[in-house]
């Protein structure tokens, strides 16, 4: 029997491909045997007309219940575009990876180049490198940064290093994929690029997973407002979520039970030694 058309998040249809989902899991880092149990789930959700939304959903809940760590890799990318729409948030949760590895950071700060000003995203120092961080956040899934976009930022890079700014490296980070031109490019230019899986194995997912900085958007036990206040009160992780308290959050605007399940939540994700 012919597997059941679902429907995309573009509106586009598609056959439904359990492989497929199931690769998603095993990359999250799923055991054969959560594969298998989060793969019969989703067949129970799957019919005729159903949106990938709904599919995805079932999957994360799965996962949530047994490996929260697992749901949060799986999540991850989702997590990440649900930073925006703008594109400001996403460059203080870079800085703050950039933070967790012992960088002094500084977001949206205007600094002049040997010819005109520059507004940068995150500027990185440490050890006496100082570092111009092109932040470029895409809420759009497949979207891709391309080379107009690596040479936008290397002629940036390039104004500031000529002038008094003190910038030594350039980088590039994005929250999708680059082309395999701008790719090219940088590597041509010495300028450095972190995308969605890329450099291999040491691309943005690496970074966060190895740092265990999940943005605060993979919890699932917040509504999208709530997620939206959190957001507005600095709160962009959650080892954010764990350094407050629950009047901390009830403060910020949650409501106390959404703010016990969140707490309850985020102990599971990131359990203390």
């Amino acid at each position: 029997m012919a597997p059941p058309y679902i429907i995309k998040a573009s509106g586009q249809q598609e056959a439904f491909d359990e492989e497929k989902a199931q690769r998603s899991l095993y990359r999250a880092g799923a055991s054969a045997a959560l594969v298998k149990e989060t793969a019969a789930a989703i067949r129970r959700r799957v019919r005729p007309g159903v949106r990938t939304d709904v599919i995805y959903e079932t999957a994360r809940q799965h996962l949530a219940r047994h490996q929260p760590e697992i749901a949060a890799r799986y999540s991850l990318k989702r997590a990440i575009m649900a930073l925006g729409p703008a594109g400001y948030v996403f460059e203080q949760f870079v800085a703050r990876l950039f933070e967790a590895q012992g960088y002094r950071t500084r977001v949206g700060q205007v600094v002049f180049g040997a010819c005109v000003g520059h507004e940068v995203d995150v500027t990185a120092e440490r050890d006496g490198q100082r570092v111009m961080v092109e932040c470029k956040f895409h809420n759009r899934s497949g979207a891709r940064s391309d080379v107009k976009v690596a040479l936008y930022t290397q002629a940036r890079f390039e104004d500031l290093r000529k002038g008094s700014s003190g910038y030594t490296l350039g980088w590039l980070v994005t929250n999708t994929r680059v082309t395999s031109e701008a790719e090219r490019y940088a590597q041509c230019v010495s300028l450095n690029v972190v995308a969605w899986r890329t450099p291999y194995q040491r691309g943005l997912e690496h970074w966060i997973e190895s740092q265990g900085l999940y943005p605060v958007t993979v919890l699932g036990s917040v509504s999208r407002q709530e997620l939206n206040v959190l957001m507005n009160a600095g709160v962009l992780s959650a080892v954010d979520v764990t350094s407050r308290s629950l009047n901390d959050l009830i403060q910020f605007g949650l409501r106390r039970r959404a703010a016990e399940s969140l707490l309850l939540e985020v102990q599971r994700l990131t359990p203390r030694p």
